[in-house]
């Protein structure tokens, strides 16, 4: 007797990959939409929060979006339909309720804060987001993808950032490990968005 393969659950690991997916086409969506201006953006936003049914058409289309490409074989069709009723009626649901029950706050607080997503998926080590760092007369060159970096700014012209590194799992960022150099993914990410800023022109500070 051996565990049956095949499309009707996926693990645990790609749960979260499939959620941080949906957040993924969610962020790039509205950004790309809003074309990176606040007030467009808030518009956007507020239409999504204050109508129950625009919100739930939009946790839809963040879900057939993130499924189509990552989904396994067989499971969706390829606009994200479910064509397993197994599948649909277990993973597909308990997606769809946990991202419905999670973006409502965040994106919520994004309206709040008037912070708007700047980059998504954004690759380090590519264009001007450089993570270098010198090590015994040499440079240690890293490269990753930020899950998402969002940009606000004051009437001064200061820029304020925040990076947002998505968890599924209950993981805080601790003082003493960061003190200790083995929690420091979210400073680094950090330290080469305000680089790339620098190299801009632009006097940026980073939001907690």
């Amino acid at each position: 007797i051996r565990p049956r393969e095949d499309n009707t659950k996926i693990m645990s690991n790609s749960f979260g990959s499939l959620i941080h997916s949906m957040f993924e086409e969610a962020y790039k969506h509205l950004r790309d939409e809003s074309g990176k201006d606040s007030e467009e953006f808030k518009r956007l936003a507020k239409e999504i929060l204050d109508n129950e049914e625009k919100y739930n058409s939009f946790a839809d289309f963040c879900l057939k979006k993130a499924v189509s490409s990552r989904a396994s074989f067989g499971s969706v069709d390829k606009d994200g339909n479910p064509r397993d009723i197994v599948f649909e009626m277990d993973t597909y649901a308990k997606l769809r309720r946990m991202f419905s029950k999670m973006f409502n706050s965040i994106l919520q607080d994004s309206y709040d804060t008037g912070f708007v997503p700047e980059g998504v998926e954004a690759a380090i080590g590519q264009d001007d987001l450089i993570l270098s760092i010198p090590y015994e007369g040499m440079e240690l060159n890293f490269s990753g993808y930020i899950d998402r970096y969002d940009v606000r700014y004051d009437e001064d012209g200061k820029t304020h950032i925040r990076t947002i590194d998505y968890k599924s799992g209950d993981k805080a960022v601790e003082a003493e490990k960061l003190l200790a150099g083995t929690q420091i993914q979210l400073p680094s990410y950090s330290g080469a968005i305000l680089d790339m800023n620098a190299k801009e022109g632009k006097n940026a500070v980073v939001d907690d």
